[in-house]
């Protein structure tokens, strides 16, 4: 299994260090923070506005989804809907 954890910019090593205080044997943790980046694009229209910039059906359809190994302008992207 995989999970990707998305903290806050402000308290990243509060939280990188909680992490490693509590991982468990067989758990490998991976710090990418420095190579990814993040749009947070909010509000009622938010689906609709991504949705022209890309293929409608590949975007999540329900809350708390995600599809990752879209593209957007070329870029890769993991999108989620909250």
């Amino acid at each position: 299994q995989r999970f990707l954890c998305v903290v806050n910019g402000a308290t990243h090593q509060k939280d990188w260090d909680w992490f490693v205080r509590h991982q468990k044997d067989g758990v490998r943790l991976r710090d990418v923070s420095q190579n990814i980046s993040l749009i947070a694009l909010q509000g009622p229209r938010a689906m609709d506005i991504v949705a022209r910039l890309m293929d409608a059906q590949k975007l999540p359809q329900r809350s708390y989804r995600f599809c990752e190994d879209l593209r957007i302008a070329g870029r890769r992207c993991l999108i989620s809907r909250n």
